[in-house]
């Protein structure tokens, strides 16, 4: 993850492998709602890429384990096909072929017996080889959830509890593959890997819903949830939830809201440190990378104002110091204005800071367009802060007028994107008053009038030809 990485799982490969199970269980019952069972799929895919990192070939059951992981993936990728993520399906076939998925139905078949003496004599702790879970799909049963703290994202009053299933009911479940011969099984599997490309048209038109804009949306699931006290945080976006619930600032599901009110004060006093070390750290760095900055930001909404003033005068630092325009800083600097809370600027802050994109801005050469629109979408943000709280008073002369100049002459540039965010930040000047009062906003352009006649009148009367044109340019702007 970067700077702030954490740790890896600490479950075993069985234990991996139960809760990627339990995952994929998850995502079938909720078939019907692609959106969470690819969101299951995906946590699920997580622990079985921890189960290959346990995997090791020198233990003495390595062909059971190896065997396992190849079952699991070939599942994966079946669920993935019927929820229409075909390019995902193509991933785990090809993984499940990997661990050795043809061969372990070729053993299959050769030893039915041996198989089914497998199903019966099958652990608690993670599906068995020979059909715990069946390879078809996960209409199977598969085993009780244990005491492993697995991410299932759905509210204690809308989870269903998984009954455990006994041997007899999971060989119920499961489709005799001991009757297929080893070629067949490794034509349909080979197909199916060569079909995953080819996205299932009738299952994408039940899931697709063809349109500009879709009506009553999901919002979209948190990847985490609410740790009980004391508990390890194991992200850096899952410490921004956290703290998002505690500060009110997010509506979580009733089950995490009920953790946030239990929790005491010393316990919010800890999450808050945690988010005040990673500012520190992240000061202390002086590469400050692309991934680091994007992991910091995402703290901006539930950091203390003075953690806030801290982040914020990093970044400045950073774009300031660099005679190579830093293009990720500026990244992070835009991210921060749209996530911080507007309590946490400050006026003179936001002045001084617009005045370094504007010097920034204007020293960019011209055909360096990553350069330009990044700098032009930080002001963008910068902008729109400054309308949030109402700054007034911009120097007219040294940046207001001058600003305005250059994004307007961006309207003719060939990247439309590059016009959009020029467009818009001239547009967001617009609504920050400068410095000039009425009355010089008057005289300024009475004297230029006065001096467009007096040059025409007086160019007139010399039968002077460039001081007419001189005074009718002068009377034109």
């Amino acid at each position: 993850m970067g700077f702030f990485s954490w740790g890896s799982s600490d479950l075993s490969l069985e234990e991996s492998l139960e809760v990627a199970w339990e995952h994929m269980q998850d995502a079938r019952k909720e078939i019907k709602s692609p959106k969470k069972a690819l969101l299951y799929c995906k946590h699920a895919k997580v622990m079985l890429r921890d189960a290959e990192k346990s995997y090791d070939r020198k233990h003495a059951d390595h062909q059971n384990q190896h065997d396992k992981i190849a079952e699991a993936y070939h599942n994966h990728a079946e669920l993935l096909s019927e929820l229409g993520a075909p390019d995902k399906a193509k991933k785990s076939y090809q993984k499940a072929e990997k661990f050795g998925y043809m061969q372990l139905i070729v053993k299959q078949s050769s030893t039915p017996q041996q198989s089914n003496a497998s199903i019966s004599s099958g652990s608690s702790r993670a599906p068995t080889m020979g059909g715990s879970a069946p390879s078809t799909g996960c209409s199977g049963a598969l085993p009780a959830r244990t005491t492993i703290n697995a991410a299932t994202f759905q509210s204690d009053s809308q989870a269903a509890p998984i009954q455990a299933s006994t041997p007899k009911e999971i060989k119920k479940d499961v489709p005799d593959t001991t009757k297929k011969d080893a070629s067949g099984a490794a034509k349909e599997l080979a197909s199916k890997a060569s079909k995953a490309d080819q996205p299932p048209v009738e299952q994408v038109d039940t899931i697709v819903n063809v349109g500009c804009f879709h009506q009553n949306v999901e919002p979209p699931l948190p990847e985490f949830s609410f740790p009980e006290p004391g508990a390890r945080i194991t992200s850096t976006p899952q410490l921004a939830y956290c703290l998002s619930i505690l500060s009110a600032k997010l509506d979580p599901s009733s089950g995490d809201q009920e953790k946030a009110n239990a929790i005491d004060d010393d316990e919010k006093a800890r999450l808050q440190g945690m988010s005040t070390d990673l500012i520190v750290q992240f000061l202390r760095d002086e590469l400050k990378k692309p991934d680091v900055v994007a992991e910091v930001v995402s703290l901006a909404a539930v950091l203390s104002p003075d953690d806030s003033r801290g982040l914020l005068q990093a970044f400045v630092d950073g774009i300031n110091s660099s005679v190579l325009l830093e293009v990720h800083l500026l990244n992070g600097l835009a991210q921060f204005m749209m996530n911080t809370p507007h309590g946490n600027l400050d006026t003179d802050d936001l002045v001084k800071i617009l005045k370094l994109l504007n010097d920034r801005l204007s020293g960019t050469h011209g055909q360096s367009s990553k350069h330009m629109y990044q700098l032009a979408v930080t002001v963008s943000r910068v902008l729109d802060g400054m309308v949030d709280i109402q700054v007034k008073g911009l120097s007219r002369e040294s940046l207001h007028e001058p600003l305005g100049k250059y994004l307007d002459g961006l309207r003719g540039h060939s990247d439309p994107s590059m016009v959009y965010e020029a467009v818009y930040a001239f547009q967001a000047l617009q609504y920050v008053p400068d410095d000039e009062t009425v009355l010089q906003k008057y005289m300024r352009h009475t004297g230029k009038v006065v001096k467009g006649i007096s040059g025409v009148v007086t160019a007139v009367k010399a039968f002077d030809i460039n001081g007419f044109i001189g005074g009718l340019q002068d009377l034109q702007k």
